[in-house]
């Protein structure tokens, strides 16, 4: 297995050069609210003291008249979103036919999400997990949390294992509010209808958003001969004639990557998929820039 780089200032720099808004990054994460969240929950969520910076016409008369303060009616997505990134460190993401490991890039993505997060004052916490969960940060503001969650995720000792996204389910119930947005970074290899209903699940307290990393052989492999395959997570091997296999193995992958889809959206959550032999601006510039309007 190739060792494990990821450099956290060259990802800083990079994703500093974007100049993103609050605004900018507010409309990614919450792209999809309109589309999957009822339009009552949209329309409110609470009241607040009403300010000279808010519009005359969110003021609740009646809420005022009643409590004797001046009171205006806060929407879902006028609240100031929480951010928890999952990121899978099990064995299958500690692959890569390219000089990126899936478990890279989502390192990668993880600290650029987490920095543009809290760049702009929002709470961002962190989990690494696989077959339980490994090391967490949790959510806080300010420069300093940025060095909490690179440290938390950034520990390669604790990779490895069968992945099993439902091992975080308790701790993510125990963090999540309703303005809350949860985004599981993962190769989504082992997604089955179990994590789908803890998707399902959460989606009803909270945004959810996944982001799916895939290397270019997970969806096909070249017609090379007999090939030696290996198990990540039992190291058993088997030797397959690619030639033969190879128009099965992509029907079967892409398949698998639908299936995956289907089950997010069908669970009133977003996603987006992703592949490791793009570069980290261009998977970037995929996920915020083309989903943020400014």
């Amino acid at each position: 297995m190739k060792s494990v780089k990821v450099n956290v200032k060259d990802i800083l720099s990079k994703v500093s050069e974007l100049n993103l808004t609050k605004k900018g990054v507010k409309n990614f994460l919450m792209k999809y609210e309109s589309e999957f969240v009822g339009l009552e929950s949209i329309e409110f969520y609470g009241f607040r003291e009403y300010s000279p910076e808010d519009n005359p016409r969110t003021i609740d008369w009646k809420s005022s008249i009643r409590t004797g303060n001046l009171l205006c009616r806060e929407t879902l997505i006028e609240k100031e979103p929480e951010v928890i990134v999952v990121v899978d460190c099990g064995a299958s993401t500690l692959y890569g036919s390219v000089d990126t490991l899936k478990v890279e890039r989502a390192l990668e993505l993880a600290i650029g999400i987490s920095h543009i997060c809290l760049s702009v004052g929002f709470t961002v916490g962190a989990i690494l997990y696989n077959d339980k969960v490994k090391s967490l940060a949790h959510p806080k503001s300010g420069r300093i949390q940025l060095t909490n969650i690179a440290q938390t995720l950034l520990k390669p000792v604790l990779f490895g294992a069968q992945s099993n996204l439902n091992t975080t389910v308790s701790l993510i119930n125990s963090w999540v509010r309703r303005e809350s947005v949860v985004i599981f970074i993962s190769d989504f290899m082992k997604f089955d209808d179990d994590n789908k209903h803890m998707i399902t699940m959460l989606s009803l307290r909270c945004r959810v958003m996944g982001i799916m990393l895939r290397d270019v052989l997970d969806k096909e492999i070249p017609s090379g001969g007999n090939v030696i395959f290996q198990d990540p997570t039992s190291s058993e091997s088997l030797l397959v004639d690619t030639g033969k296999i190879g128009r099965e193995y992509a029907l079967v992958a892409k398949e698998q990557e639908r299936a995956v889809m289907r089950k997010f959206i069908n669970s009133n959550a977003r996603i987006f998929k992703l592949y490791t032999d793009e570069s980290f601006e261009a998977n970037f510039h995929k996920l915020i820039l083309e989903n943020a309007k400014f």
